[in-house]
Order: structure tokens, then sequence, then C-alpha cells
């Protein structure tokens, strides 16, 4: 069976040349959303107000130009969690295996 996992995690800026990078205490706030090629996917965009920049939710992730939701990210991980196999996976969400094996990777980074 599995087990509920804790999924809330702080926002800290991501940008290293930023000299607010990784601080808990600098101020992030949601600051827009964008549309991602395919689908109609939006994304969050974020604004780092100590460097006083924006960047998206994905930006400094291994998800970045992936075009799924993170509905469909939460849900592969869960499942993997529970022990399905990736061809299992990419069934039940409706995707390709080669798709479900790139986010698998990138979600696992």
């Amino acid at each position: 069976m599995c087990e509920k996992i804790n999924t809330k995690i702080q926002i800290l800026c991501p940008d290293k040349k930023c000299s607010y990078y990784q601080n808990p205490t600098n101020k992030i706030t949601k600051d827009g959303v964008y549309t991602t090629k395919s689908d109609s996917n939006l994304r969050q965009m974020l604004k780092c107000h100590g460097g006083n920049h924006r960047f998206s939710e994905t930006r400094y992730s291994d998800l970045f130009g992936k075009q799924g939701s993170f509905y469909e990210y939460e849900m592969v991980a869960k499942m993997c969690s529970c022990g399905l196999s990736l061809q299992q996976i990419a069934y039940i969400i409706g995707r390709d295996v080669r798709t479900i094996e790139q986010w698998a990777e990138a979600i696992g980074k």
C-alpha cells in the first residue's frame, strides 16, 4: 500500500547569480501564468523580490521544457513510488512510455 507523501516545499530563489539564492528569508510570490506550447497547461511565474527578477516554476529544474501538467508529474511520481512499471503508468496516464520515462527521470533528479 502507498503511504502519503509530503509534497509541500518552500520556494527559494533558484538563480545562482542572485544574491538571494536559496535564502529562506527572501520573499517569493506568484507573478502571473503562461501557457505551454502543447495543450493548455498553465505554468506559474514567480518573482524573487530580493533580486527583483521573474522565473517560471520549472525554469531551474529538470522538468523545464517538458509539456506535461503538474498533476501528471505528481501522478507519475506517486505511481512510481507504489511500484507500477513505466508501461503501466503510461497506459493509465494515456501518454507514450518514452514520455513517462523522461518525466520519471526528471522527477527523480
